[in-house]
């Protein structure tokens, strides 16, 4: 067989396949692979991060407006006295001239 009728073979071969599959170099195979992995991951790290951020703004809120602790700074105020002093505002400006 001569170099032109193996190139000939080869290349009808190669015809048959070009329509149906997307021929790459392995190395670009691994790139792309490998890029939508990365894609994969980062979104997932983003789901984490998001389900874990609502966890600990829905603690927040729950301590935030949960009645447990309404009453709380009212206690510690009953044996305490009242020392505000209050001064007397004027209805009208000072006018010293």
């Amino acid at each position: 067989m001569t170099r032109w009728e193996h190139f000939t073979k080869l290349t009808q071969q190669r015809s048959f396949y070009k329509g149906v599959f997307i021929m790459m170099k392995k190395t670009t195979f691994g790139a792309a692979l490998a890029f939508l992995f990365a894609a994969a991951g980062a979104l997932t790290a983003a789901a984490l991060y998001l389900h874990h951020r609502e966890k600990e703004l829905d603690e927040y809120e729950r301590l935030l407006f949960s009645d447990d602790y309404d009453d709380f700074d009212d206690e510690d105020d009953t044996n305490a006295e009242d020392t505000t002093t209050y001064e007397k505002i004027p209805d009208a400006p000072n006018t010293e001239e």
